[in-house]
């Protein structure tokens, strides 16, 4: 049995830290996406399996990696129950944010979902 190279394991760990980048979000102005953790992940599906509704599911899912993905100066901009709420926005400003907030979370095309 070969022994795993702490050097390899610390590299790949330092390579894959959670990364965040800049969006501009209409009303609010310049916020960070933060990439989530997988525990943070594992976390909003968990919550999500609770709907019965299919798309009350995939809309807590979704709107919860928003939820915890969106900081202004380091503080969640929305909370969980902001996550009704998106029900009734217009659709452009939050089909946009969804997506970007996907994306940053592996949720894109580049990752092949």
């Amino acid at each position: 049995m070969t022994q795993p190279s702490i050097n390899h394991a610390a590299a790949f760990f330092a390579a894959v830290t959670p990364k965040t980048e800049p969006y501009d979000l209409p009303g609010v102005g310049t916020v960070d996406l933060v990439e989530l953790r997988e525990r943070d992940v594992a976390e909003i599906r968990k919550a999500a399996e609770v709907e019965k509704d299919a798309t009350r599911r995939t809309r807590a899912f979704g709107y919860g990696l928003v939820v915890r993905s969106v900081r202004k100066e380091g503080r969640a901009v929305f909370a969980d129950a902001d996550i009704e709420r998106f029900a009734e926005a217009g659709n452009a400003a939050v089909e946009k944010l969804a997506a970007a907030v996907l994306r940053i979370n592996g949720y894109g095309t580049d990752a092949g979902n």
